[in-house]
């Protein structure tokens, strides 16, 4: 990775620390190795200085604030965009709900499925960042922002590839209805939550157990587990010792095998709330 600018320093706004700024610097601090200072705001912009998320300018690679027009986007993706090309051209959910929230507000990024990731990085990271106001690579805690870029880097590319794996396996899901119920079968092991991210129109999945390959697992998914019932197909299974696993509440079930999952499922009920 190139350090392609001469960099001095690293400015972002002080007050409230939000995951645009935290993640931004913490990239840049990662690339960059250079001190970083928290103010109120900017009088002169200082040469080879990175403003990130303050200074109403946008003038890349060294000013990098979006605050002065909505079709800017935030401050995050200007790091990626200028001082991480190699990133730019993944698109990551992630790093899509960060712009959204950052330039649009909650009311608009709450109907966008929250990553517990960021919730994470959100309560812990951001609290820390904000009782900071200056930072020199020599100072200890200067190693947890490096580390958190680093982290973040790869994050990125590593998800990236995750999300090309996820794709292709919906790509050869199989789709099979019953008593109003749209099932997905997967191949190949895949979190709940990235298929329902995809398939909304989906009520349940059955995939290969992330124990055991040769189980299966049949899951509800969000947000219709409410509305969908597993008993008679929990029964089904348990009848013939074909039950291997199941949550209190049934949103999941794990059967010995694939022939005996579909079978089970044929048994599924979707429950008329009304």
């Amino acid at each position: 990775m190139e350090n392609s600018f001469k960099v001095r320093k690293i400015v972002t706004h002080s007050g409230n620390a939000h995951l645009d700024d935290l993640l931004g610097v913490a990239l840049l601090s990662f690339k960059y190795h250079v001190p970083i200072e928290r103010r109120s705001s900017v009088d002169v912009f200082e040469e080879d200085t990175i403003y990130v998320d303050i200074g109403r300018r946008y003038e890349p690679p060294y000013l990098l604030d979006h605050h002065q027009s909505i079709e800017i986007p935030c401050s995050l993706i200007l790091v990626i965009k200028h001082h991480f090309p190699e990133l730019a051209s993944l698109d990551i959910p992630e790093i899509r709900y960060i712009d959204v929230r950052d330039r649009f507000g909650l009311y608009k990024a709450i109907n966008l499925q929250i990553p517990s990731e960021l919730l994470f990085f959100e309560r812990i990271f951001t609290r820390w960042f904000a009782s900071i106001s200056y930072i020199s690579p020599d100072d200890e805690e200067y190693s947890i922002l490096s580390w958190l870029g680093k982290r973040f880097y790869f994050y990125i590319k590593h998800r990236s590839e995750e999300l090309k794996k996820y794709d292709e396996i919906l790509s050869r899901a199989r789709e099979v209805e019953f008593n109003g119920v749209k099932v997905l079968i997967l191949d190949d092991d895949m979190p709940p939550y990235e298929v329902a991210s995809r398939r909304d129109d989906v009520h349940v999945i059955i995939q290969p157990s992330s124990r055991n390959k040769d189980n299966y697992s049949i899951i509800k998914l969000a947000p219709y587990q409410d509305r969908i019932t597993l008993d008679e197909v929990a029964k089904y299974l348990e009848e013939r010792g074909k039950l291997v696993f199941y949550h209190a509440n049934k949103f999941m079930l794990v059967s010995k095998d694939l022939s005996s999952a579909l079978e089970a499922i044929k048994h599924v009920k979707y429950v008329n709330s009304s």
